[in-house]
C-alpha cells in the first residue's frame, strides 16, 4: 500500500506533540540539531513500533532536509563512525541537494570540498559500504583526478578496486540521474574527455594481470566507457591485444569474450577503423575492421577451441554461451565478407559456427540461427549462388534433422508432454534456418537429399516423422519459387507409411500445407482416402478441424472490400461463432489447440483492427468471446501475450465502454500471468489505461454506466489478488477508491457487491498503512449502513454484514478504530434523527460482537429499527448477551 500511502500522506500526518523533537524550523536561523539528536530521530523511525511517533520523526526528517546548513551535517553524517541509518540518512539528502543546489547555489570551492570529502569516504572506507550506499555516493562523483589515483604507486590494490568500481559506475548513474540538460551535456562532454585516460590507463593495467579478480573489475569499467571514445583511441590503447593478453583463464573468459562483442559493435557500427566515424552504409562491412579487429579475433577464437571443448564436457554453460554469442555476432556483423571461401578465417569460423550449432544444449544451438539466416540471405543472392557452401549447409541440414528428431526409444508421444512442448519450440526456432538449408543447397538438390533419406536411410518413425517436418518448412519456398511437381514423390510416399499417432500427424499437417497443390492434381483421390482410415483412430480424430473450412472462410470475408460493410460485419460474426464452438479441446490436446490457433491467429488480429477502425462492438465482442475460449485452453502456454496485451489497449484507448468479454480476457490475463514479474509491466499500463478511459464514464454514476462500475471493480479485485502493483500504480487511485465508497450507495446490487468485494480485500485482506484508514475508514463504515438500511429487499443483508463483521474483527481492537465506529453512529445520517447520543453510543459498543451468527442478527436488527419495523428494545437481548459473556 505504499503507493496509496504517498498519496494521502498529507491528509493523514498528525500533529507533533510535547514529545515529539523540536522542529529543525526552529533552529534554522541559529543552528541544526546535533547528530545524536538526528540519530534517535532515525531510530525512532526504523525501529519504534507507535506509528504516531513514527509518522512524527517522518515530518522532522523531511523538514530538517530544508536547512540551509544540512549540506555540512550531511558529510559528517556519511562518516564511518555513524550508524547505517545516519549514514544512510546523510548520503540521501547529500544525493538530493546535489541534484537541485550543485550548479544554482554552490561555489567552486564548496563543490570541490563536497566532491573530495565524499570521494574520499567511498575509496578509503568502501569494504564497510552496504552495495545501495556505494550506489548512491558513485552518482555523486566526478571522474576528474581518479586516474591520477589509479595509477599512482602509492595506491593499494583496495584503493583501485575502490577507483575501477566508480568507473564503472559513472556511465551508468548518468543514465539514470535526473539532470539537467545542461547538466547532462557538460557531464557527458566529461565522460569524452576523460575517455581515452581512463581506456588507456585501464588497458595498461591489463598488461600487468594483477590478478582474475582485478582483471574483470578492469573490464566491467572499461566497457561502460568505449561508447565514449573512438576507434584511434581503442586502436592506441591495445586494448584488443591486452584481452588477449589475459583470456586464456576460465574465471575471466566470459567477459573478455563478451567485451570484445561490444568492441565488435563499436567498431562496426559507432567508429569505424578506417574512417574513426559511423558507417554511411552499415550493410557494407569496412575492410579495415575485418582485417584489424575480425581477423585476429578468429585467430585467438581458435586457439581458445580446447577450453571450450572442456567447457562441453564439464558442462559449463556459461562459458559455451559466450563463445557461440560472440561467432555468431562476428558472421552476423560481417556476413558479406563471410562468404569469400578463400580466407582461411571465413573457413575457420563457419566451421566453428557449425560446431556451435551442434552442441548438445539446445539454447546453445539456436543462438548461432540469426547467423546462419544472415549469412544464407547474402549467400543466397550471389551470381553463384549458395554453391560454394552447399557442403557446408548439407551438414547443417543434417544436424537439424537430428536435433529436430524424436529420441528413438520413445515410442508414443503425447500431445502436451515435455518432450512434445520442448521439440515443438526448437523446431518452430530451426524451421528458418531449414529454409536457409534449402536456400544455399538449391531445390532440385534439396529435394534429391530429402528422397534419399526416405527411401534409403528412414528405419523408424522418427526418421521419417522429422523429414516430414523438414519437407513442411519448405513448403511456401517449394510452392513459389519451385515447380512443386518435384515434391510430389514424396507427398505420394507419405501415403503408404502406416499409422503412427505423431507421424500421421505431421503427414495431415503435411497436406494441409500442400492442399492447394494436392487438390489439383490425382493426388487428391489417394489423400482424402488416407485421412478416412486414420479418422478411426482416436488420437488423430483432432486433426479433422484443420481440414475445417471455417479458415478458408475467415480469409475470404477478410479480403473482401469494405464498401458493404455490414454484411461483411454480419458474416464474420457468424464465422466467428462457429469457431468458438470449434475450440472445445481436451485437456491432453493443448500443443495441438496451440498449432492450430498459431495457424489462423493472424486472421484474428485483422479482425480485431477492422472491428477498432469501424467501431464494431458487436463484432468486437465476439471476437473476444474466442480469444477468451484460446486463454483458457492454453492458459500459461498462451503464446500471444505480446500481441494481446497490445490489442487490448488498442480497444481500451478506441471505445468509450468495452464489452463483458474484453473485461473476462483481461481477467484472466491477470490469474495466468499476474504474479509473472516478466509482464509487471504489461499490466502496470494496461490498468493505468483502462482506468484512465473509464473514469469519465464511472463519474456519470447512472444506469449506462452501471455494467462498467461492475467489470472495473470485479478486474481490481483480481488486480489486488494478483498484482497489487499495477492498482498501486495507476495515478488515479485516489479517485478511484473515493469512487468505490461513493457507489455503495448505487441502487444496483450486483454494483454494490463488486464493490464490497473490492472494498474487502483493500482494507481487509491486505494492509493499509494507518494514514491510509484514518482518511477511509469513517466514510467507508458509514456508506456501508447506508447501504444496509437502502436495501429494503434484504438481498444485501448478508453480503453487507459479513464485510462489517470483518472489518470490526481486523480493526476494533484498538482504541482508535473503537472511536471511528463510535463517530460513524454518533454522526450518522442514517439513524433516525432523534435516535439520542447514548443510543447511538449504546450500538456502537454492541458491534464489537465476536460471534458471527450474532453479530448478522444485530446487523439485520439495525435495519429494521432505522426503517421503523422494530423498536430499540430489540437491542436489549444483545446487551444481556454481552454482559452474560464478560461475566
Amino acid at each position: 500500500m505504499n503507493n496509496i500511502h504517498n498519496k494521502l500522506s498529507s491528509d493523514g500526518e498528525t500533529t507533533a506533540n510535547s514529545a515529539s523533537p523540536a522542529s529543525p524550523q526552529h533552529h534554522q536561523q541559529t543552528t541544526v540539531p546535533s547528530i545524536e539528536q538526528i540519530d534517535k530521530v532515525l531510530q525512532t523511525l526504523f525501529t519504534h513500533h507507535d506509528s504516531n511517533l513514527q509518522n512524527e520523526a517522518n515530518k522532522w526528517l523531511l523538514e530538517l532536509q530544508n536547512h540551509p546548513n544540512i549540506v555540512p551535517l550531511c558529510l559528517e553524517l556519511i562518516k564511518v563512525n555513524q550508524t547505517f541509518f545516519s549514514q544512510f540518512f546523510g548520503i540521501q539528502t547529500l544525493y538530493t541537494k546535489i541534484h537541485s543546489d550543485w550548479e544554482s547555489k554552490w561555489s567552486d570551492e564548496f563543490r570541490h570540498n563536497v566532491k573530495n570529502t565524499v570521494f574520499n569516504r567511498f575509496l578509503y572506507e568502501k569494504e564497510s559500504n552496504s552495495p545501495v550506499f556505494n550506489s548512491k555516493v558513485s552518482s555523486c562523483l566526478s571522474a576528474v583526478n581518479l586516474l591520477n589515483i589509479l595509477n599512482s604507486d602509492q595506491s593499494t590494490e583496495a584503493t583501485k578496486k575502490g577507483i575501477l568500481d566508480i568507473l564503472y559506475l559513472l556511465p551508468i548513474e548518468f543514465e539514470t540521474v535526473i539532470l539537467s540538460n545542461s547538466r547532462r551535456i557538460a557531464i557527458k562532454d566529461n565522460f569524452y574527455q576523460n575517455s581515452e585516460s581512463v581506456i588507456m590507463s585501464i588497458s595498461k593495467f591489463l598488461t600487468l594481470n594483477i590478478s582474475s579478480q582485478f582483471n574483470i573489475l578492469l573490464l566491467k569499467s572499461v566497457r561502460n566507457w568505449i561508447r565514449f571514445s573512438n576507434s584511434k583511441v581503442i586502436l592506441k590503447s591495445q586494448l584488443l591485444a591486452n584481452i588477449f593478453n589475459i583470456i586464456n583463464n576460465q574465471e575471466v573468459i566470459i567477459e573478455c569474450l563478451s567485451l570484445i562483442g561490444d568492441l565488435i559493435n563499436f567498431h562496426t557500427y559507432v567508429s569505424l577503423i578506417s574512417t574513426n566515424e559511423r558507417p554511411t552504409q552499415p550493410q557494407d562491412p569496412d575492410q579495415a575492421n575485418f582485417q584489424l579487429l575480425i581477423v585476429p579475433t578468429i585467430r585467438k577464437l581458435m586457439e581458445l577451441k580446447p577450453i571450450y571443448e572442456e567447457s562441453i564436457q564439464k558442462d559449463n554453460i556459461f562459458i559455451c554461451r559466450a563463445f557461440a554469442e560472440l561467432v555468431s555476432q562476428i558472421v552476423e556483423c560481417y556476413a558479406p565478407i563471410m562468404l569469400d571461401v578463400n580466407i582461411l578465417e571465413v573457413q575457420q569460423c563457419l566451421t566453428f559456427l557449425l560446431e556451435l550449432c551442434s552442441h548438445p544444449n539446445k539454447e546453445i544451438s539456436e543462438i548461432t540461427f540469426d547467423a546462419w539466416s544472415l549469412h544464407s540471405e547474402h549467400g543466397s543472392i550471389l551470381e553463384t549462388g549458395g554453391e560454394p557452401f552447399q557442403k557446408l549447409y548439407i551438414k547443417l541440414l543434417q544436424l537439424l534433422l537430428e536435433r529436430s528428431s524424436f529420441p528413438p526409444d520413445i515410442q508414443n508421444v503425447k500431445p502436451d508432454c515435455e518432450l512434445a512442448e520442448d521439440m515443438s519450440n526448437y523446431r518452430n526456432n530451426a524451421c528458418d534456418i531449414i529454409v536457409s538449408c534449402f536456400e544455399m543447397i538449391r531445390g532440385d538438390q534439396f529435394i534429391e537429399f530429402i528422397q534419399n533419406l526416405l527411401k534409403n536411410q528412414c528405419k523408424s518413425w522418427q526418421s521419417y516423422e522429422v523429414v516430414f517436418y523438414v519437407f513442411r518448412c519448405v513448403c511456401s519456398n517449394m510452392m513459389e519459387d519451385d515447380d512443386p511437381l518435384k515434391g510430389k514423390d514424396i507427398l505420394s510416399f507419405s501415403l503408404t507409411l502406416p499409422y503412427h499417432s505423431t507421424l500421421s500427424t505431421t503427414i495431415l499437417y503435411l497436406f494441409e500445407d500442400y492442399g492447394d497443390f494436392i487438390s489439383a492434381t490425382e493426388l487428391l483421390t489417394p489423400t482424402l482416402n488416407y485421412i478416412l482410415n486414420l479418422l478411426q483412430h482416436t488420437e488423430i480424430r483432432l486433426i479433422n478441424i484443420l481440414l475445417n473450412p471455417i479458415i478458408v472462410s475467415f480469409k475470404s470475408i477478410v479480403s473482401m472490400p469494405n464498401d458493404n460493410y455490414l454484411e461483411k460485419s454480419l458474416l464474420l460474426g457468424n464465422s466467428l461463432a462457429v469457431l468458438d464452438a470449434s475450440l472445445n479441446f481436451p485437456d491432453d490436446a493443448i500443443l495441438l489447440l496451440k498449432e492450430f490457433v498459431s495457424s489462423f491467429w493472424g486472421l484474428l488480429e485483422e479482425i480485431n483492427n477492422l472491428a477498432i477502425s469501424h467501431l464494431d462492438s458487436n463484432l468486437l465482442e465476439l471476437l473476444w468471446s474466442v480469444f477468451w475460449k484460446i486463454i483458457v485452453g492454453l492458459e500459461r502456454q498462451f503464446p500471444f501475450l505480446d500481441k494481446i496485451f497490445v490489442m487490448l489497449l488498442s480497444a481500451i484507448n478506441q471505445f468509450k465502454t468495452l464489452g463483458s468479454k474484453l473485461y473476462e480476457v483481461m481477467g484472466l490475463l491477470i490469474d495466468f500471468f499476474g504474479k509473472d514479474p516478466t509482464y509487471q509491466n504489461h499490466f502496470i499500463n494496461l490498468i493505468s489505461t483502462l482506468l484512465n478511459r473509464a473514469l469519465p464514464v464511472l463519474v456519470e454514476n447512472n444506469s449506462e454506466s452501471t455494467p462498467t462500475i461492475i467489470r472495473v471493480y470485479k478486474l481490481l479485485l483480481k488486480v489486488l489478488e494478483q498484482c497489487p502493483v499495477a492498482f498501486n500504480s495507476s495515478p488515479n487511485i485516489v479517485q478511484i477508491i473515493d469512487l468505490s465508497i461513493e457507489f455503495l450507495l448505487n441502487g444496483e446490487n450486483e454494483s454494490i457487491k463488486s464493490i464490497l468485494d473490492f472494498l474487502n480485500h483493500l482494507f481487509i485482506k491486505m494492509n493499509p498503512h494507518e494514514s491510509f484508514l484514518k482518511n477511509y475508514s469513517l466514510k467507508t463504515l458509514t456508506n456501508a449502513f447506508k447501504a444496509l438500511v437502502n436495501d429494503q429487499s434484504r438481498d444485501l443483508t448478508n453480503y453487507i454484514s459479513l464485510f462489517l463483521y470483518n472489518w470490526v474483527s481486523k480493526y476494533s481492537s484498538t482504541s482508535e478504530h473503537q472511536r471511528v465506529l463510535l463517530d460513524c453512529f454518533v454522526q450518522s445520517t442514517w439513524l433516525p434523527a432523534d435516535v439520542p447520543y447514548f443510543e447511538r453510543e449504546r450500538l456502537s459498543k454492541l458491534m464489537l460482537i465476536t460471534n458471527q451468527t450474532r453479530f448478522k442478527s444485530l446487523i439485520t436488527d439495525i435495519a429494521s429499527v432505522c426503517n421503523r419495523q422494530m423498536t430499540y428494545d430489540v437491542f436489549i437481548s444483545y446487551e444481556l448477551g454481552t454482559a452474560q459473556n464478560l461475566s
